[in-house]
C-alpha cells in the first residue's frame, strides 16, 4: 500500500490525533445532556469521521503489476492427432471437438474467449510434428503424435522471432508415440522460463468395445435355397448388453436376430438368409443401435463375400394375355429340359385366367391372376412376356421388372409390338424402332454364334437348311438397335434384326417380334431340333446372368478417416466394353445419417472405363457410397456400397488417456494442469517471469464503497444529531 498526497504524512497524522481529541472533548461536554447510550454512538460516528477524512488526505493506493499484452504472445496449441477423434467426453463429443469449444475466442463461455483480452493469443495445431500457419479448421491430421517435437519446435521459432513467449496452453489427451521425449523437451522450457499449461483432453477410462464379426459363411450359395451364416459378438464391458443385429445384402435385412450377452463374454449367432438374386453378394451384420460407452465404431459391422448361383433347375414364367401356338409348343420343349422349369399365367378373358406348371404350395392366391408384386418376380429366373400381358399388369409391376434386371440379374423376353411396351421399359429393350414387310416368300433366317449360341457352334442350328419365317406374312423386323445391342437371328436376304439381344444392369434382355418359331417344328423332325436347340439355349443363356457392369474395389473395405477416400469405379457399357462416355455421380452418406452433395466423377484419360473422385471422411462407422452411372442412350444403373470408416495405425491401437503424463509436463514447466471439465475456473495462466510487467494503481478513496461508506458515516451522524435533539 502507497499514498500519493502533497501533505507529509506527519502532518496528516497529527491532524487526526488532534480531530480525535476535539471529537473526545465534545463527546466530555454533552454528557449531561444526553444519554450515555447516545454519546457513545456519536463519539464512534465522529472518531470515524476523522479517520476517513485522514485516508482522503493520505490519499492510499495498492499497486498491481500486470502483463504487457502487446510485448508477448501465449501460444495454444491443440493436438489434431487421429487419437482425439475419440467420443469419451461431455456428451459423447470427440476430444478434438472439446477442444474446439475450448477455443472459440467470440465466445464469454469459452476459455479463449473470456481470456482474450488478457493476452494476446496464436493458436496453432500438432500432429507429427508443428503444423505450419495458425490454426484454422479443426480436422484430424495424418501421422503418429509427436509432442515432445511438437513443443521443441515451438520454442525454437519463438527464440528467434521478433515476439516473445510468454506461455504455452497445450490441450491433448497424453499420447505420444514418437519424436524426442516430452521430458527433456519439458526441461528446456524449464531452463528459458516458460511455462507450459496443460488443458488434458480425456477421461482416465477409455471405454469398451462391443465387437462383431463372421465367423462361419459359405462361400457359395443357390437362388432361392437358404443357407446359414454365423456371427460371432466380443463384449468387453463388465455388464450384460441387450441388442439387435442384422444381417443384410445392401438395403434389405435378411435376417434379425436378439441379442443377450454377459458382460466380458463371447456369443456366437446364427442367422439363415435366401438370397433373392444370382451373382455376387457382400453381406453385412452389424448391431442395430451403438452401445452406449462403445469406442470403437468400426468393430460394429462386418462383411462376407457369398456367391450365390442359379439352381440346377432354372425357374422361367410365361405371361400372356392370349393363348397361342408359340406358348403350346414352347411348353413341351422347356418340359422336356430337366434343368429348366416352366411356369405360365395366361389371360383367356374377363376375369377367367389359365395357370399351369405350378406346384400346389406355390399357389399363393385362389383365384387365378397375374403376379401383384415384384417379390413374386424375383422367384424367377427368366420371365417370358408376350406384349399383350402388359395392360394387364399392375403398373408397380411393369416398372419392377427393371429392379428384376437390376437386383435379380435375370433374363426377360418380350414378343411382340413395342407399341403394347410401357414407355418406362423401352429403356430395356435391344430395340429402338422396329417395321414390318410382308414376304411373299419363306424367309430364311440366321443365328449368330453370340452372344446366346456360342456353345453350339457347328449344331444344326447354324446349318442348312435353317430356322424360316413362312411365306405369305407379315414379317416384324428392328430398323434401330440400342446401342450395345446385337442380333440373334435375322434375314438371311437382308440382313433386318428379327430377335435381338442386350445387357441390361445384371441381366440381359431378348426381344422377339414374331411368336411363329413353333412353325419350325411344325415343318420337319430338323425343324423340331432346331426350335428345341433355340428356346432352350436361349433360356439358359438369359438365365445365367450378366457379368458386373459395375466394379467398385470401396465395397466392403475398410477406410483409413485420416486419408481422402478414392470414389473410383470401373464402368463397362452393355456390351461389357470399357466405357469412357458415362456420365458418374457419388454421394455419401455417414454414419449419422447426412450425405455430401452430389460429386460428378471424372473419367479417367489413362485407364479407359475408369472414373476417379475423392472425398474426405471425419466419423468412425459404416459408411454407405451410391453410385449412379447413366450411359449414352439413356441407360442408368445405379448401386450402393457399403464400407467402414476408421482411424487405422498405431495411433488408435490403445487411446487410453495419458493424465500422469500430461501432469508431469506441467510440474516440470512451472506450469498448471486442468482437466478439461476444469477449464471454467481458470482465471490467469502461468507466464514467464522475463515477459515485460505493466503498473496500476487502485485507490481506495476512488472507490466506489469508500465513497459510500464516507457519505454515510457522514450523514448518519446528522440523523443521528437531530433525532436526540442537538443541532
Amino acid at each position: 500500500m502507497m499514498p500519493e498526497t502533497q501533505i507529509p504524512g506527519f502532518w496528516i497524522l497529527t491532524a487526526a490525533i488532534v480531530g480525535l481529541i476535539v471529537v473526545g472533548w465534545f463527546s466530555f461536554r454533552t454528557r449531561r445532556f444526553i444519554s450515555k447510550r447516545d454519546r457513545y454512538v456519536l463519539l464512534a460516528l465522529r472518531a470515524l469521521a476523522v479517520v476517513l477524512i485522514g485516508l482522503v488526505a493520505w490519499n492510499p493506493s495498492v499497486e498491481e503489476n500486470y502483463p504487457d499484452r502487446d510485448a508477448f504472445q501465449v501460444a495454444l496449441l491443440a493436438d489434431l492427432s487421429a487419437s482425439m477423434h475419440l467420443a469419451d467426453t461431455g456428451d459423447g463429443d470427440s476430444r478434438l471437438s472439446t477442444v474446439e469449444e475450448m477455443l472459440v475466442v467470440d465466445s464469454d463461455e469459452s476459455l479463449a474467449g473470456r481470456l482474450v483480452g488478457r493476452y494476446d493469443f496464436v493458436q496453432r495445431g500438432f500432429s507429427d510434428g508443428l503444423i505450419p500457419g495458425k490454426l484454422s479448421t479443426f480436422k484430424l491430421k495424418s501421422g503418429v503424435t509427436a509432442i515432445g517435437d511438437a513443443l521443441d519446435e515451438l520454442l525454437e521459432n519463438r527464440s528467434t522471432g521478433t515476439t516473445r513467449l510468454g506461455g504455452v496452453v497445450l490441450f491433448s489427451d497424453g499420447i505420444s508415440l514418437e519424436g524426442q521425449s516430452v521430458f527433456e523437451v519439458a526441461k528446456l522450457y524449464r531452463s528459458a522460463g516458460v511455462p507450459v499449461t496443460v488443458v488434458g483432453v480425456g477421461e482416465p477410462s477409455a471405454g469398451k468395445d462391443l465387437k462383431i464379426e463372421f465367423s462361419k459363411t459359405p462361400k457359395q450359395a443357390v437362388f432361392g435355397e437358404a443357407f446359414e451364416l454365423r456371427a460371432l459378438v466380443s463384449n468387453e464391458f463388465a455388464f450384460e448388453v441387450e441388442n439387435e443385429i442384422l444381417l443384410l445384402d445392401g438395403d434389405e435385412i435378411l435376417d434379425s436376430q436378439p441379442l443377450v450377452i454377459d458382460g466380458e463374454s463371447e456369443k456366437e449367432i446364427r442367422f439363415t438368409a435366401v438370397p433373392s438374386r444370382q451373382g455376387l453378394h457382400l453381406l453385412r451384420v452389424k448391431f442395430k443401435t451403438r452401445q452406449a460407452g462403445d469406442l470403437n465404431p468400426n468393430t460394429d459391422v462386418d462383411y462376407s463375400a457369398v456367391t450365390v448361383a442359379e439352381p440346377e433347375t432354372m425357374k422361367v414364367l410365361y405371361l400372356s394375355a392370349r393363348m397361342s401356338q408359340e406358348y403350346r409348343f414352347l411348353k413341351r420343349v422347356v418340359e422336356d429340359d430337366p434343368s429348366l422349369s416352366f411356369r405360365a399365367i395366361i389371360k383367356l378373358g374377363p376375369g377367367k385366367f389359365f395357370r399351369g406348371g405350378f406346384e400346389v404350395d406355390e399357389i399363393e392366391s385362389e383365384k387365378p391372376e397375374f403376379p401383384q408384386d415384384l417379390d413374386t418376380l424375383l422367384q424367377y429366373s427368366v420371365l417370358l412376356i408376350d406384349a399383350s400381358a402388359f395392360d394387364e399388369l399392375k403398373e408397380s409391376v411393369s416398372l419392377g421388372i427393371k429392379d428384376f434386371l437390376m437386383r435379380r440379374g435375370g433374363g426377360l423376353i418380350v414378343i411382340g409390338s413395342l407399341g403394347k411396351v410401357p414407355e418406362q421399359l423401352l429403356s430395356t429393350l435391344p430395340i429402338r424402332a422396329m417395321d414390318t414387310f410382308y414376304g411373299k416368300s419363306r424367309q430364311t433366317l440366321e443365328a449368330q454364334q453370340e452372344p446366346a449360341f456360342q456353345k453350339l457352334a457347328g449344331g444344326v442350328l447354324f446349318s442348312a437348311p435353317s430356322p424360316f419365317l413362312e411365306e405369305q406374312m407379315r414379317i416384324p423386323f428392328s430398323t434401330r438397335l440400342s446401342k450395345g445391342a446385337r442380333p440373334v437371328l435375322q434375314a438371311r436376304s437382308s440382313s433386318l434384326p428379327i430377335v435381338a439381344a442386350q445387357a441390361y444392369g445384371a441381366g440381359r434382355v431378348v426381344h422377339m417380334g414374331s411368336d411363329q418359331s413353333w412353325r419350325w417344328k411344325m415343318d420337319s423332325d430338323r425343324g423340331g431340333e432346331q426350335y428345341r436347340l433355340y428356346w432352350q439355349h436361349l433360356l439358359a443363356w438369359l438365365g445365367t446372368g450378366g457379368k458386373p457392369r459395375l466394379e467398385v474395389p470401396l465395397e466392403g473395405t475398410l477406410q483409413d478417416l485420416s486419408e481422402p477416400l478414392d470414389l473410383n469405379i470401373l464402368a463397362r457399357n452393355n456390351e461389357y466394353e470399357l466405357s469412357d462416355s458415362a456420365t458418374v455421380r457419388a454421394v455419401l452418406t455417414g454414419p449419422d445419417g447426412t450425405s455430401t452433395p452430389e460429386k460428378l466423377l471424372m473419367p479417367d484419360s489413362r485407364e479407359p472405363g475408369e472414373y476417379r473422385g475423392s472425398v474426405g471422411l471425419s466419423l468412425p462407422g459404416e459408411y454407405r457410397m451410391r453410385y449412379s452411372v447413366e450411359y449414352e442412350g439413356g441407360e442408368q444403373i445405379d448401386r450402393s456400397v457399403f464400407f467402414a470408416g476408421a482411424y487405422i495405425g498405431a495411433e488408435n491401437s490403445d487411446l487410453r488417456f495419458r493424465a500422469s503424463e500430461l501432469k508431469d509436463l506441467a510440474r516440470i514447466t512451472g506450469g498448471t494442469y486442468y482437466h478439461y471439465t476444469e477449464v471454467d475456473a481458470i482465471e490467469e495462466l502461468s507466464l514467464s517471469k522475463n515477459i515485460p510487467m505493466l503498473q496500476r494503481y487502485h485507490y481506495w478513496t476512488r472507490h466506489f464503497l469508500f465513497i459510500l461508506l464516507f457519505l454515510g458515516i457522514f450523514g448518519y451522524e446528522w440523523f443521528y444529531r437531530r433525532k436526540i435533539g442537538l443541532k
